[in-house]
């Protein structure tokens, strides 16, 4: 998956915001430092939030990966 650099997942979460379940923001995690001992293999993130945010990115983009294929099965 393509790893985005913060401001702009944050720009990519507001397209996700029209959902009524969706909340911009929580200070909380933007405050949360993230280190992981994976680091190397899925990417350095400044805050929890940034986790959550290329999580909701990641999700997003194989959604609309599966909608697009899902016109074009492979068997029939």
């Amino acid at each position: 998956m393509e790893r985005l650099p913060a401001d702009l997942l944050r720009r990519e979460q507001e397209k996700t915001l029209a959902s009524p379940r969706m909340e911009y923001g929580v200070p909380a995690l933007e405050r949360e430092p993230f280190a992981s001992m994976f680091e190397a293999d899925h990417g350095r993130y400044a805050s929890l939030a940034d986790v959550f945010r290329q999580i909701g990115y990641d999700e997003r983009v194989h959604k609309e990966e599966s909608l697009a294929r899902v016109a074009e099965p492979r068997f029939s």
